[in-house]
This record gives C-alpha cells, structure tokens and sequence, in this order.
C-alpha cells in the first residue's frame, strides 16, 4: 500500500479496460551512498551491459551497480561539484562536473576512471540547467543559455561529442531580458522537470509546468507533438506512450500521441520516482521512505 509521503509498492497491478497492467521488478538496490530525501537532485544512466551508474549533484563521486550486484564508489579525481551524469554509446560515464570552478564536461571510462576527453562548458554557455547524452547517436542536449548571441532565443541545444552546434529548437518566449532572468522568465523551457526520451524512436519529452504541456521533439529539433500533461504529475515514456502519475487520485493516465490523442485513465501508482530508462527500455526509479532505493523494473502491457 502507497503511504502519503509518495512511498511505493515494487511490484504492482493496474486493472483496466484493456486488459491488466504492472510493474515487474527485474532488481532492487539499496543505496546507502545516496544523501537521504534527495531524490529529484540524483541522476541514474546504464551502459548496454546493464552496469548501472547513479549520483546526486554536489558530490564528488558516483557509485557504479555491476551486473554481478556489486557496488563500487568511483572518485571524480581533480574534478568535483557533479551536476550531471549520463553514459554514451561505447560505455563510458559523461560527467558535467567542476575543475576549479570551471564547467567542464568529462568522458570517463568506468573501470579505469581515465579521462578521456573533455568539453569545455563556459566557453559555449553562460549557464547551464541540465546535459544529457541523446542515444543511440553521439550528440548531447544541453539546455542553457549559449554565449552566441544569435542562438539565445532557444532553450535546447544539441552538439556534437567535438562540441560542434548541430541545432538548437525550443523557442524562448520573453527574450528580451537580462541575461541572469532568462531562465526566470521562461519557466517552460527551464522550470520543468527532468527531459524523458524514447531512445528508440528518438524522441525528446520536455514537461512545461506554466502550459502544464509535454511537448515532444526528435533528434534533429522538430518539434512533432504536444500533449496536456495531467496534473503536471510525475511520468515516465515507454514505446511512445506517456504514463502520468496522478497525485490526486492513486491513478495514472496513459496518453498515446498522435492524431487524435487518446487517453486512457487506470488505478495504481508508479514504484517510486521516475528516473529514465536504459536502452533497452526498462525504466529506473528511486523508492523507499528515505529515496535510497533504486528500483529497474518494466511495464508489461
């Protein structure tokens, strides 16, 4: 049974008019390395073969989940303040993280901890919210503020591993404001949560909490959808469809995009806080009284 602080069942069933639905545990993970109630500040990301790596911002370390079950902490080195953590195609860890207070963002590889190479942040950006690696491709998201002025009047911004501008999409809509309000006045673009993909349709799932949208763009910046976003509840994106948890009502809706939106409201609650998925489709969320669990399970439909 769920408590009212949002604690969640791992494994749990959802009648509905289509047939059943539920969440079936594939590993449960207690992760005393995680500062307790910080869920939201903690990134997980997995390479493809389902080593698993997870930390939260402001540390100077992060913990890798071997598919044997061990666990390893792993130093950032001369590097510290980790504001985001991601993995690219071959394996290796993408850190944004400090280097005497300069931004920078750090290949790693994981079993030697060697930097492999870096990307120099501040000489692209005047702030940044947030980084993610755009699998199956060798490109990054970065939302922020870029220092070339004629691509200020968008939010996202995708680059190449050389750090080459390849497109930028996600129109501001109050430009014309002191650089350090830009991300102030544009709640849209910089206030939501967390962006969600759909690695396999690459597909990029950005929650607007001023429209209370999900706005839905592909890899190349197009925008190709836009959904209502239900009580502006947590949600996870699993084969194109989009599950919202409701907070008012232990439900959650199931929104296909499309022609034709369909929605389709079911009981039950989510395992825990939505954290991403892995590529190959199996969705990560952080569980427990005090968020120190990390939960893989998968949707069977």
């Amino acid at each position: 049974m769920r408590k009212k602080t949002f604690l969640f069942i791992i494994i749990s069933g959802v009648l509905f008019a289509g047939g059943f639905l539920k969440f079936n545990n594939r590993k449960r993970v207690e992760l005393k390395y995680l500062k307790p109630y910080f869920p939201h500040i903690t990134f997980v990301a997995s390479d493809e073969k389902g080593n698993i790596f997870v930390s939260q911002r402001g540390r100077n370390s992060y913990v890798e989940i071997l598919k044997d079950g061990r666990i390893e902490e792993k130093s950032l080195g001369e590097y510290s303040n980790l504001l985001s953590l991601d993995t690219d195609n071959e394996g290796n860890v993408v850190i944004m993280a400090s280097k005497k207070n300069w931004p920078f963002l750090i290949w790693l590889d994981p079993e030697t901890g060697k930097v492999l190479r870096t990307m120099d942040l501040f000489k692209k950006f005047i702030s940044i919210r947030d980084v993610k690696v755009l699998h199956p491709k060798n490109l990054i998201m970065i939302i922020g503020v870029p220092k070339d002025e004629s691509l200020r009047k968008f939010s996202h911004h995708i680059l190449d591993f050389q750090g080459n501008f390849v497109t930028s999409f996600f129109e501001l809509k109050n430009k014309h404001v002191n650089l350090n309000s830009i991300m102030e006045a544009n709640l849209d673009n910089f206030g939501g949560c967390p962006p969600r993909f759909d690695y396999s349709m690459e597909r990029i799932y950005l929650c607007c909490p001023v429209s209370s949208t999900i706005k839905i763009f592909d890899y190349h910046g197009n925008k190709i959808g836009e959904v209502n976003w239900p009580e502006r509840g947590l949600f996870f994106v699993k084969k194109g469809k989009i599950y919202v948890e409701k907070k008012s009502s232990k439900s959650a809706v199931i929104i296909s995009p499309g022609r034709g939106t369909e929605e389709m409201e079911i009981w039950g609650s989510f395992p825990g806080i939505p954290k991403g998925s892995d590529v190959n489709g199996n969705l990560f969320f952080l569980g427990g009284e005090r968020g120190q669990f990390l939960i893989l399970a998968s949707v069977e439909e």
